[in-house]
Parts: C-alpha cells; sequence; structure tokens
C-alpha cells in the first residue's frame, strides 16, 4: 500500500534547498523577481528576498475555493507570483520513462482557463532547484528510499508567503505506476493547495490511481488563488 501524499512546506532560508554563502557574488546571485538583499540574520551578509517589496494583501483562504490552502503564521496563503515568465517543470533523467505522464499534466493544467499560474516544460534538469537563490520550478525526481511515496517539498518565504520552488520525490519502487493524475496532484500541492480528502486530484490514493484531469473542485479552487485579478494582488502586482 503506498503512503498517502505528504506536504513539507519550508521556509525558503532553512530547508537546506541548494546552498548560497552570499548573493552579491554573481555565481550565487538571485533569479528575478528575488533581489539580494541584507540578511535578517546578519547585516552584513546579504540574501535573495523579495520582503523589500511589501507584504501581499491576501489573507486566509479565497472565497470560493474547494479546497485549503498552505497558510503562514501571519494567515498569508503561500502562492507563486503571477509572472509574465511561465513556472518551469524540470524532472530527472531517472524519470525519463515518466515524461509522457508528466506532459499531459502540463497540458491539463494549462487548458483550465480561469487559471493564471502558467507552467512550462517539462524539460531535463540534473538538479533541483535552488531555492536559497530564489530559483522558481517544479522538479520532479526519484527521492531516497523508505521515504513517502510521493512527496512534494514546497519552499517559500515566510514573511510574505511568496512560494519559490517545489521538489516532488517519488519512491524508486513506485516510480514505474506514476501516472499523469499523480502529477496533476503534485502540481496542485506545488501551488499552495493542502492535500484533500475527497473529489480532488490531491486525495490520497494508490500512485495510478488518480483522474487524469483536475476535478471541478480543483478547477475551482485554482480560480479562487490565481484567477485574474489573483487572489494575491496588490503589492504582487508590481511583478
Amino acid at each position: 500500500m503506498l503512503e498517502p501524499w505528504a506536504l513539507v512546506a519550508c521556509l525558503a532560508q532553512g530547508c537546506g534547498s541548494g546552498t548560497i554563502d552570499d548573493c552579491r557574488d554573481p555565481a550565487q546571485a538571485c533569479f528575478a523577481p528575488f533581489q539580494c538583499e541584507p540578511s535578517s540574520a546578519d547585516p552584513d551578509a546579504r540574501a535573495c528576498s523579495t520582503q523589500s517589496a511589501g507584504l501581499p494583501e491576501c489573507r486566509g483562504v479565497p472565497a470560493g475555493s474547494g479546497l485549503d490552502v498552505t497558510l503562514t503564521e501571519d494567515d498569508m496563503p503561500v502562492h507563486h507570483l503571477l509572472l509574465s515568465d511561465c513556472l518551469p517543470v524540470t524532472y530527472s533523467p531517472t524519470l525519463e520513462s515518466r515524461r509522457a505522464a508528466i506532459v499531459a499534466a502540463v497540458a491539463a493544467w494549462r487548458s483550465v482557463t480561469c487559471n493564471g499560474l502558467c507552467v512550462t516544460g517539462p524539460a531535463l534538469a540534473t538538479e533541483a532547484p535552488n531555492a536559497l537563490r530564489g530559483e522558481r520550478r517544479i522538479h520532479f525526481e526519484i527521492g531516497e528510499a523508505g521515504g513517502a511515496s510521493l512527496l512534494p517539498t514546497l519552499f517559500y518565504e515566510l514573511a510574505t508567503g511568496r512560494a519559490i520552488a517545489c521538489t516532488v520525490e517519488l519512491a524508486a519502487a513506485e516510480a514505474d505506476a506514476f501516472a499523469t493524475g499523480d502529477a496533476l496532484a503534485a502540481l496542485m500541492l506545488c501551488s499552495g493547495f493542502a492535500p484533500a480528502t475527497a473529489d480532488s486530484v490531491t486525495a490520497p490514493g494508490p500512485a495510478g490511481s488518480r483522474p487524469e484531469t483536475l476535478t471541478a473542485t480543483d478547477e475551482s479552487a485554482l480560480c479562487a488563488l490565481y484567477g485574474m485579478p489573483p487572489y494575491c494582488a496588490g503589492e504582487d502586482a508590481r511583478f
């Protein structure tokens, strides 16, 4: 029996997604729209952040959402910025055999017309995204044996709720069963939505058993958080 979906929500500077000593070093420069700013832990150091742009205006679960969302301690929903550049989706070379499932999931995601969160890909990538540099990407890879069968780890800024990167680990023994519905569930969880108990691709279930398209509940949740205008407008809009 597969373990149910698990979501690990992490701080941008506390979960070990990559390494960075000082973003003033050109080799460790921040990805846009993150900026190299004084670190809250060390005034002499610099870290990648969007905090100087101000806090999003949104609070709590958006009205009309059929799903819960991950909230910060200040009740801000974890959410991606709606930038002109789509959020890249990548996968490790060891998952080449499951590429078709991820391609179909990306196509299904983009077919939801009210969804303003654009994703693109998938493309091969040998390394997971470096959230400490503000690298925006959703990445699929084979995880360590013995862990959860399907484990998305979402990185975001605690002070703003702005999502950065997400790494989805598949248990090696279950990778061959990974299907389109599983990839769609990962995209939902990596976009800030909490696992559902029913009527959603994020509901617990064996790999390969999920619907190959988003449910009506999933689509309403996407529209509520990422519709136009998005729920987290205000300061986010400047990007």
